[in-house]
């Protein structure tokens, strides 16, 4: 309870409701009883502040991954562009004794693929890793409890966007080589 000085009269009470929930309820109930006093709840002040902060920070990331994706997509062109490259004699060889184009390309598909699963169990790792350690983090430093946060949707959207990139950076090399004779690749 706070004491005016002055006066002796209660100006403030506080007291704990245990969790969020009932808090607003015991709020509105006690406004309803005593409609000539104020009634304020502290923790919506830090809510409305922590929505905001992490609002900004989704847009933050939204904005981090569409241009990892991107680089993610030129960077798998590149890397099957030189496996490519390298092995351009292979396919030409293979399509001079009697490979279809559609087999050749699908050495650059399961390339890609293989490329894309070795990334995707990496990051999965690397996100596995950063979860634990930041949320261990975080409830150390405001004395929580230690509850790591993995959701299992984040691995099946990274997932999709593997393949989706996987998929993209194929066709286009996959292109290429379909415009090419199969006897100007062995030289």
């Amino acid at each position: 309870i706070g004491v005016s000085s002055l006066g002796l009269i209660p100006n403030a009470i506080s007291f704990n409701c245990g969790s969020y929930e009932n808090a607003e309820i015991a709020s509105q109930e006690i406004q309803n009883l005593f409609p000539q006093y104020k009634v304020f709840n502290p923790q919506n002040l830090i809510k409305e502040s922590v929505d905001g902060i992490t609002k900004y920070l989704n847009i933050v990331l939204i904005v981090f991954s569409i241009t990892c994706s991107i680089i993610s997509t030129i960077l798998l062109y590149l890397c099957n562009l030189i496996h490519a490259n390298e092995s351009k004699k292979d396919i030409g060889l293979s399509c001079c004794v009697g490979m279809y184009k559609k087999e050749a390309n699908k050495f650059i598909f399961f390339h890609s693929a293989l490329l894309c699963f070795i990334s995707f169990v990496m990051a999965s790792l690397e996100l596995l890793a950063v979860s634990m350690v930041s949320s261990y983090e975080i409830a150390k430093s405001i004395g929580g409890e230690f509850k790591p946060n993995i959701n299992p949707l984040a691995f099946i959207v990274m997932l999709i966007f593997s393949i989706i990139i996987s998929l993209f950076s194929s066709i286009f090399l996959a292109r290429k080589f379909d415009k090419v004779n199969a006897l100007s690749l062995l030289k």
